[in-house]
C-alpha cells in the first residue's frame, strides 16, 4: 500500500443519518472528505456542525473488507505490532484479522505503508 492510499484511508468520512430540507442524497450515503481543497474543509465543518445529520466514521467503518489495508500497526497486550495482514474478515461490527495466532481488531489498528512495515522489521531484527 502506498502512502497516498494510506492517507486516503485516514481522510475523514461522514455518513448521512437523517434527512433535511433540500437534501438530494439517500440516508446512509457516505461522504469522503478531501481536505486538500476548500470545499472539502467547508463540508467537513458543516458535518461537524450538524451531528444530528452526519456521523463521522472511523477509518475502518463502512469499508469493504477488500478495501482494508495490507499492513497495519495493531495493538496486542498494550504493544504496537507491525503486521502484514493475510486476510481481513468481517466481524460482528468491525473487520478483524488473525496473524500468527493473534487477533487484531480494526478498531485498535492503524493502516501503514509496506515501507513502514519493512523499515520496522529491518530495524527490529534480532
Amino acid at each position: 500500500m502506498k502512502q497516498e492510499q494510506v492517507e486516503k484511508l485516514l481522510q475523514p468520512r461522514y455518513k448521512l443519518i437523517a434527512d433535511y430540507p433540500s437534501n438530494i442524497d439517500d440516508i446512509g450515503t457516505v461522504y469522503e472528505i478531501d481536505l486538500s481543497d476548500g470545499h472539502g474543509i467547508d463540508f467537513e465543518m458543516t458535518c461537524k456542525k450538524y451531528p444530528n445529520l452526519f456521523r463521522e466514521l472511523e477509518w475502518w467503518e463502512e469499508r469493504e473488507v477488500s478495501k482494508m489495508p495490507l499492513y497495519i500497526i495493531g495493538k496486542h497486550q498494550g504493544r504496537d505490532n507491525y503486521v502484514k495482514v493475510d486476510k481481513w474478515f468481517q466481524g460482528c461490527s468491525y473487520p478483524i484479522t488473525t496473524v500468527d495466532g493473534i487477533t487484531y481488531y480494526a478498531t485498535y489498528s492503524t493502516p501503514i505503508t509496506e515501507q513502514d512495515y519493512l523499515t520496522y522489521k529491518h530495524n527490529n531484527q534480532k
